[in-house]
């Protein structure tokens, strides 16, 4: 059911009723909300949908590209290298409790090098991982495509790579090994991981393993050995009795928040989901290919003041030009509002949403082509929340 031109406040609104509610586009132009940091000198290759290529630390902000770390200062100021320069950086984590301390994982087009690096003096240098899980058939170290951090447990993170098994570091990011020893981590989409600061007892991973066999889960953490994870259990699935629940929608992201200790977010392909601890879901968006935006949803912001005020997004998987897919709740999805685009893109990307304490960092790729084999420029801003 659709209805469409109603007035609200003076502002012509679109409204899609979905299975959680209402998506209201607001076309009054509201671009006074962002503030550009301008496009970083490196581009990006958007090739997978779960990369978390940016945070900041102590007044800066890092972004991972296809030739290194890039970093720049919150306040004034311009782009410069970090490091790196080479490596195809995925992922960059703030330590949560280690002032300083970053981490920068990927892959090099060679073997020589294990591509996850650690900085402990805010960025200004690097140093590789020794050790990690060796591809001896393409002769290269493993794709690293999402990294955690276990609260609680500042030596200890977690990794995903090619597949469902799980790359596990002990010493802070030093050492890697696959849980319980596996000798190749798998084969499928690439994952994402969480470990939830109330709940870091658990791994949660957000899978599409097999082809077409969507899932979330967790797994147990042992109290003698983090890598020695057990008692698999899917939270949210596709049912083989014929139940689809999620279908065969991959999930890219996801997070939790102070404002919701118990609950877990997952952006998916055309939603974005709470769960809760006892398992049990609900659809906070939900789109169908008839819609006619279908976003693959890789960002995911929950206000830590307040749980019903959510901000993410993704990208439409449909033809160019794309619809800038960035999405505003502030009653837990009953009511959604697209957030005007701050510049003109073809085919835009939220890759991620961070929050700075005073607002929000956002990093926005333009896949131009719609290639997603070929470099794309990426851009940086400060969106008010």
């Amino acid at each position: 059911m659709r209805m469409t031109g109603f007035r609200l406040l003076g502002g012509v609104v679109l409204c899609v009723l979905l299975a959680s509610g209402c998506l209201q586009q607001e076309e009054e132009d509201k671009r006074d909300r962002w503030i550009e940091l301008g496009q970083v000198p490196a581009a990006r290759n958007t090739g997978a949908s779960n990369h978390s290529p940016m945070a900041v630390s102590n007044g800066k902000v890092f972004i991972g590209t296809n030739d290194g770390v890039w970093t720049r200062p919150l306040s004034a100021g311009t782009w410069s290298r970090s490091g790196l320069n080479g490596m195809k950086v995925q992922e960059i984590l703030a330590h949560p409790t280690r002032n300083g301390v970053l981490f920068a994982a990927g892959e090099y087009s060679s073997g020589t090098q294990v591509p996850m690096a650690r900085s402990t003096d805010g960025g200004m240098t690097w140093t590789n991982a020794a050790t990690s899980v060796f591809n001896s058939f393409e002769n290269m170290y493993y794709v690293f495509y999402d990294l955690e951090a276990r609260p609680g447990h500042p030596d200890t993170l977690y990794a995903n790579m090619s597949g469902n098994v799980i790359n596990v570091s002990i010493d802070g990011g030093a050492n890697w090994h696959l849980q319980q020893g596996y000798a190749e981590p798998g084969f499928n989409y690439p994952c994402v991981i969480h470990v939830p600061a109330t709940d870091n007892a658990h791994v949660y991973q957000g899978c599409e393993a097999p082809l077409d066999f969507a899932w979330i889960a967790r797994q147990t953490i042992s109290a003698n050995d983090a890598a020695n994870l057990s008692g698999f259990e899917y939270l949210v699935y596709q049912d083989t009795s014929g139940d689809l629940l999620i279908e065969n929608r991959r999930p890219n992201a996801l997070t939790s928040a102070k404002s919701s200790p118990l609950a877990l977010y997952a952006g998916i392909e055309g939603g974005l989901l709470k769960i809760e601890a006892d398992g049990d879901f609900k659809w906070l968006m939900r789109q169908t290919q008839a819609h006619t935006e279908y976003a693959y949803v890789s960002a995911i912001w929950v206000d830590p003041a307040d749980a019903k005020h959510i901000i993410f997004g993704g990208f439409d998987k449909g033809p160019a030009p794309a619809d800038f897919t960035l999405y505003e709740t502030f009653d837990e999805g009953k009511a959604i509002t697209r957030i005007q685009s701050p510049r003109r893109f073809t085919f835009p990307w939220i890759e991620q949403i961070v929050d700075t304490g005073e607002d929000l960092l956002v990093a926005i790729s333009d896949n131009t082509d719609q290639d997603s084999s070929t470099l794309d420029p990426l851009y940086v801003f400060r969106l008010a929340y």
